[in-house]
């Protein structure tokens, strides 16, 4: 089964072909401090370049796997934001 993920809850899907990164270089160990930022980069990458931090950093949450009783042929998968459920058509 391919690889869902979730970004602002909405219902998964694969992650697209490129990610794009944000890294912040703080200034004198103020990290988390509003107001020293020293620098802001912004870049793409590949999917399959990226790591799992970069990942989970960019807003992508691993989807659980589909649930064992769905059926597509008598059910709707069904997504609340963090998990799957299963309706009957």
């Amino acid at each position: 089964m391919m690889t869902l993920y979730s970004r602002f809850k909405k219902f998964p899907q694969p992650l697209p072909a490129t990610i794009k990164i944000i890294e912040k270089k703080w200034e004198d160990g103020m990290e988390n401090v509003e107001g020293y930022v020293a620098e802001t980069k912004e870049y793409y990458l590949p999917n399959e370049a990226c790591t799992p931090e970069q990942i989970l950093k960019a807003g992508y949450v691993l989807a659980p796997d589909f649930p064992e009783d769905y059926d597509p042929t008598i059910h709707t998968l069904t997504w609340d934001g963090s998990n799957w459920g299963v309706e009957d058509l």
